[in-house]
């Protein structure tokens, strides 16, 4: 079992004492070990006649009558010397005749070395089958100490009443069975005494309520009162109450309900573990029989985890369906039922006789029914062995159910959201950022639709006005040519490797076609090798899978000695899929999938941290490289307010993660099968203009024929030359940033002059006019280079 709550480590008990007692010698205060508090308490009881404690308090004040040492202060060795006296002092803690079933021992004034422990708190520690741990670190041990003795000073001498009260639970464990107890301890200062052995420090009403406030500030106490101006004396008693039930319920709700995501297996195994310790058996197991057969049934399969009696079994999900099920019983009267042996039914369903199979003799089945069908369930407590569950297991169930119904249903609620988000990542266009305009649009839809008497109506055109483009693409230089080498390369091995084994088999078969083909297959190869042309790839694909290839078939089947021969290992080194060698073409593929699925990342990532500060439109396009577009303005903005500031930060933040991705591509060359570099491009347009979804094509678009001359000039500035030269704007391992205004090039001049600052470019700057393209010119550029 996983530490699924960040606790301590469960250790030997006595290990965690002799630690806390290395923690604790440093005790600024000086404590001395004395029974006159405790026995000026019993004087008090003595003297109130009508208190039935009154025969107790006189038995053991008896018993101090012969031991004058023990009035004095003694010393460790009179203490040992008359050990018997502590069990009498205990007795006034535990209810009479218990003792032996109680944890607890007495210390002196703030130590953690016991002076005397109750018989099951000694026998924890003596035996080997458990281990504990506290809740609490060393330096907290000490922390709470100080403030507790404090807390005496100021309710004695300065008139202040500070409960010094910090929860510790003590958690058991059994070693073989796992089962866990967790006790609550509390520490009794009532027999502890304090006196002044210098000048009581003066503490103004402001310290005091500083103090109070803070009780956990150990360096504040020590100062305000000094430890050589006290001394502590008397006894402290400690003693531990179940809290088991209550420490599950607190774990349950942390984990089930926190904010720490955790795989849905491990919350599993996590419920069944507390629900074990809960009922104090390692035997029982608590199961959720699912009702809904849509998204449950689904997830069950996908993530192949059950959390039911019946997992994996015919009836997992229609057990509730069968007459005469116990499962069909329950569901039907909505009411609990306990049947205490599985094998004593006489009528046993098909289901029973399925969980009897299993091992199971006792079953609880207890309906759980909520207003949304789907969380529907019943919820099972099954064990091998007879007659384990009664009423009371049922009131008890009843503590923790809603926890764990919670805690999974929450987890289904992220199952559920995590696949939105797939759909919405993998098949639509519809930014989370905008979606709450699609919703708009939907109720106004369904609003028209029922003023219509149920006819359909046409879906308003969503548009948002008035909107700032950035637009830029990282894409692989020279992708083109690199594609066609990698074919041409796997196309001439594989005509070579064709030649040779049609030279082979022409040894031991005689067929016209093989020299036919042979001829063929050397023209081909030297006229690709002169010169390629994508055209080239499918007539030889198709004279290799229709021609070529099933004549080699035929020849094996003709010519049985081929078998095992030439033929064979030809078709072991092209690909069977495709029919064809396919390793350098495989090289560049992988090569621009690992660049563009870094590159995504990188976007990615950055926008979900920009749309946490801003919301706005993104989207992005996987090609030979990536290509992306942003829209911010305020139409995006349904509740916040847009401004200048925000499209620069904007603007910035996009030179930023471009400088990012030069730099990841570069980093990447090691790892890439085939050497491939990208040129990085921004376009700034400082107009707004307004976009409109296409619901043809499920995506936005600019709407009006002014705004379209902005996507003419995105789509064809890649390739752009510089102006008089036959040199490309975009270059390898460079970020080109194209403007229309003047205004836009000292802007981005600024920006760059802090890239230089952070060493993120060099210090050349190009300013470059590009030539005339098609419908546009006297665009111009700025160039840098990433370091």
């Amino acid at each position: 079992m996983k530490n699924t709550l960040n606790t301590p480590p469960f250790q030997n008990l006595k290990n965690i004492i002799d630690h806390e007692v290395v923690v604790l010698e440093s005790f600024p205060y000086p404590t001395q070990i004395s029974f006159l508090p405790f026995l000026a308490h019993l004087k008090k009881i003595v003297q109130e006649k009508d208190r039935i404690d009154n025969s107790f308090a006189q038995y053991v004040l008896q018993q101090f009558d012969d031991k004058p040492a023990l009035l004095e202060q003694p010393d460790m060795e009179t203490i040992r010397e008359n050990a018997q006296i502590f069990p009498h002092l205990m007795t006034g803690f535990f209810p009479p005749f218990s003792e032996e079933k109680q944890y607890g021992y007495i210390t002196a004034p703030f130590s953690t070395t016991p002076l005397y422990l109750s018989k099951h708190f000694q026998d924890l520690m003596d035996k080997d089958d458990s281990e504990v741990n506290l809740n609490i670190e060393e330096e907290e041990v000490f922390n709470r100490m100080v403030s507790n003795a404090c807390s005496l000073i100021l309710k004695k001498f300065y008139g202040q009443s500070f409960e010094a009260s910090f929860p510790t639970i003590l958690s058991i464990r059994n070693k073989s069975t796992q089962l866990e107890r967790h006790l609550k301890l509390h520490i009794v200062t009532d027999y502890v005494d304090v006196r002044p052995i210098k000048k009581l420090p003066e503490l103004s009403k402001d310290q005091l309520r500083e103090l109070i406030q803070n009780p956990t500030s150990t360096k504040k106490w020590i100062k305000s009162l000094p430890p050589e101006n006290f001394e502590f004396f008397g006894l402290l008693f400690v003693y531990f109450t179940d809290f088991t039930e209550l420490e599950i319920i607190s774990r349950l709700k942390d984990k089930m309900l926190g904010k720490d995501p955790t795989p849905f297996l491990e919350d599993v195994d996590f419920v069944q573990h507390q629900v074990k310790s809960f009922f104090n058996d390692p035997e029982i197991d608590m199961g959720l029989k699912i009702l809904d057969d849509g998204f449950a049934r689904m997830i069950l399969n996908l993530y192949k985890i059950s959390i039911s009696a019946l997992e994996k079994d015919m009836f997992q999900f229609t057990a509730e369906k069968i007459p005469g099920s116990a499962y069909h019983k329950v569901w039907q009267t909505k009411e609990a039922l306990i049947i205490e042996d599985l094998t004593k039914l006489k009528q046993p369903s098909i289901v029973e006789k399925c969980l009897i199979k299993k091992g199971i003799r006792s079953l609880l089945l207890f309906p759980s029914v909520h207003q949304d069908p789907r969380l529907d369930q019943i919820v099972e407590l099954f064990s091998p062995k007879p007659k384990v569950f009664n009423y009371q297991s049922l009131v008890k169930l009843k503590l923790i159910l809603p926890l764990i119904e919670a805690g999974l249903n929450k987890k289904r609620d992220e199952l559920e959201s995590g696949i939105a988000n797939i759909v919405q990542d993998q098949f639509t266009s519809i930014d989370p950022s905008v979606y709450w305009k699609f919703r708009e649009s939907a109720i106004r839809q369904l609003k028209q639709k029922e003023g219509v008497n149920g006819q359909s109506t046409k879906i308003a055109p969503i548009v948002f006005k008035e909107v700032y483009p950035l637009y830029g693409q990282a894409d692989i230089v020279g992708s083109s040519l690199h594609r066609n080498k990698a074919i041409q390369t796997d196309l001439l091995e594989n005509l070579g490797l064709l030649k040779n084994t049609l030279k082979e088999i022409a040894k031991y078969a005689q067929a016209h076609l093989l020299d036919y083909y042979s001829i063929k297959v050397d023209k081909l190869q030297k006229e690709i090798q002169k010169s390629f042309r994508p055209s080239d790839e499918t007539h030889i694909l198709d004279l290799l899978k229709n021609d070529i290839h099933p004549c080699l078939r035929n020849l094996q089947e003709e010519y049985p000695i081929l078998k095992g021969g030439a033929i064979d290992r030809y078709f072991e080194q092209i690909n069977a899929h495709l029919g064809v060698i396919y390793q350098a073409r495989k090289d560049f593929e992988e090569s621009v999938s690992m660049i563009n699925q870094q590159l995504s990342e990188i976007l990615q990532t950055a926008d979900i941290k920009m749309q946490e500060k801003l919301p706005h439109y993104f989207e992005k396009y996987q090609t030979d490289g990536i290509e992306y577009n942003i829209y911010v303005g305020q139409s995006i903005l349904p509740q916040q307010r847009f401004s200048e500031y925000h499209l620069k930060n904007f603007r910035l933040w996009q030179l930023l993660t471009m400088c990012k991705i030069t730099r990841k591509v570069k980093d990447l060359q090691a790892e890439l099968p085939m050497a491939l570099t990208t040129s990085q491009l921004i376009f700034v347009y400082s107009d707004a203009l307004d976009i409109r979804f296409r619901m043809d094509e499920k995506h936005f678009d600019v709407d009006g024929a002014y705004n379209v001359r902005y996507e003419i000039i995105k789509k064809r500035i890649d390739k752009a030359f510089i102006l008089g030269t036959k040199e490309r704007l975009t270059q390898a391992g460079k970020i080109a940033i194209v403007y229309l205004h003047e205004k836009n090039r000292l802007e981005y001049l600024d920006y760059l002059d802090y890239l230089q600052q952070k060493k993120f470019i060099g210090s050349e700057i190009e300013e470059l006019e590009l030539g005339k393209l098609q419908g546009v010119e006297g665009l111009r550029a700025l160039r840098i280079n990433v370091l």
